[in-house]
């Protein structure tokens, strides 16, 4: 081979390495995959509001048997409850055993009345909807008459305006859509604590049916 041949030879194989056979060629690199974190998942129910406590942002609300499941949160503790009686038996003394039990029987008993009453948390991103717009006032503080150009502007997608907490009555039927609470251990019933004591947060408020806002001036004689 002629010397301007093996110089060529020389210079090709010195290239070789630059050519896509490089580990650190980031078109060899996997592509980076972000880590996807876990659906929260929720569940709705609609009901009429019979309490409110506007400071701590929680309302409770009565729900149809016939149209609605059991709170989560009371049935996991009624099987608290019901796990407990064993270790009731447990006592010797016949008339202190009997009073626990009494006790447990007449902590099941007024589970089961509330046993479709929800007691709901403002969650922290929350949102609440009302059926009709709230009160604007012009720089007079008059109250602005809104037009339908203006109205269609404030009605969202679900046909429903912006609200917040405050807006919420008792007499209302809302739908309230909450974060479902984890599912309970399966076999250890007594490990769930006090699950009744707990509240659920909500992810949406929206009323379904208002009532007339109550006047706070004094009565006309």
């Amino acid at each position: 081979m002629r010397p301007a041949g093996w110089a060529l030879l020389a210079a090709l194989l010195a290239l070789a390495p630059l050519r896509g056979d490089d580990p650190k060629d980031p078109k060899k690199d996997p592509p980076k995959t972000e880590e996807k974190k876990p659906a929260v998942r929720t569940e709705t129910i609609v009901g009429k509001v019979v309490q409110v406590e506007s400071q701590k942002q929680t309302i409770k609300v009565d729900c149809d048997p016939r149209t609605s499941r059991p709170n989560p949160l009371i049935v996991q503790a009624i099987k608290t409850a019901e796990a407990s009686v064993r270790d009731t038996y447990k006592i010797r003394n016949p008339q202190e055993r009997q009073a626990a039990l009494k006790e447990i029987d007449d902590k099941i008993k007024d589970y089961r009345k509330n046993l479709y009453v929800y007691t709901i948390d403002a969650g922290t991103d929350h949102k609440v909807r009302l059926p009709h717009p709230k009160e604007m006032f012009d720089d007079m503080g008059n109250i602005k008459k809104l037009t339908p150009k203006a109205r269609a502007e404030l009605m969202g997608k679900d046909h429903l305006f912006d609200g917040e907490w405050a807006d919420l009555r008792m007499g209302q039927v809302v739908s309230v859509t909450y974060v479902a609470p984890p599912p309970p251990k399966k076999g250890k019933p007594d490990e769930l604590g006090a699950a009744a004591d707990g509240n659920l947060q909500a992810t949406k408020v929206a009323v379904v049916q208002d009532v007339p806002e109550t006047p706070t001036g004094p009565k006309k004689r």
